[in-house]
């Protein structure tokens, strides 16, 4: 009953996916240099045709920039008012629908605002 609840330092967290979305767009820079496809389209057998081309000296630091702007926003929500009440109803009340809430509301702000980038420098890197 007096144990302490496992938090997260989302803080590291953000610092961390921060610096792996530079590195990948660092990477991206030296690794895929020139023209690279970033919007494809499906065609009826099932293959993908490039469509769209960008630089990657353009692409790359706009992700890392949309990185930092997403994470801003993960920040600013967990600063609100809001969140604050929420968390200190879920402390008080300790039911296992709000702790399942408040894990369902870090995981979508972790893979939605944290994750979602990286993947996404990764995934043009792959298909380039």
């Amino acid at each position: 009953m007096l144990r302490r609840q496992h938090t997260v330092d989302w803080y590291s967290v953000r610092v961390a996916m921060l610096r792996l979305s530079i590195a990948l767009a660092l990477w991206g820079i030296f690794a895929c240099h020139g023209t690279l496809a970033v919007h494809w389209r499906s065609l009826s057998d099932g293959s993908l045709q490039a469509d769209g081309w960008m630089s990657s000296w353009v692409v790359f630091p706009l992700l890392a920039g949309m990185e930092f702007l997403m994470l801003e926003l993960w920040n600013s929500f967990e600063q609100s008012g809001f969140y604050h009440r929420y968390l200190e109803a879920c402390t008080l009340l300790d039911t296992p629908f709000l702790r399942l809430t408040r894990v369902i509301l870090e995981l979508l702000l972790f893979f939605g605002f944290g994750f979602l980038v990286p993947c996404a420098e990764i995934t043009i890197m792959l298909f380039n």
